[in-house]
């Protein structure tokens, strides 16, 4: 899971929309504050987080970290992540966690759902 985290927080650090939703199975949904969404194709993501890669560019993004703070197994090909995320700004710090599932896909771990919700890192 650490590897599936850590290539979606380098998507996010070079602002690729595209590297964002190849770490997403389709369809898949997301919850943040842009709402709640369901995607049926990836294009429809990576126009999502096109926006979101502007928004934080705007916001004077620097680079985030993540903590796994808990996982959860829901059979061999899903499992269930509750992380925190802390985001580096150049004027301030953000903190908020999210439940994570992911699905085991051709080998390689996928987000299927995202809900962000805001409390502390830790």
């Amino acid at each position: 899971m650490r590897i599936l985290f850590t290539k979606y927080k380098k998507a996010f650090d070079n602002f690729d929309a595209n590297g964002i939703a190849s770490n997403y199975k389709i369809p898949c949904s997301v919850s943040d504050a842009d709402g709640s969404l369901v995607f049926d194709n990836k294009e429809g993501l990576i126009d999502k987080f096109s926006s979101n890669c502007k928004f934080l560019h705007s916001m004077g993004y620097v680079g985030s970290e993540f903590n796994i703070l808990s996982e959860m197994s829901m059979g061999s090909n899903a499992k269930s992540l509750n992380i925190g995320w802390r985001v580096n700004l150049k004027s301030n710090i953000v903190e908020f966690r999210c439940l994570y599932v992911c699905h085991l896909e051709e080998e390689q771990w996928k987000i299927f759902s995202a809900n962000v919700y805001d409390v502390s890192f830790d």
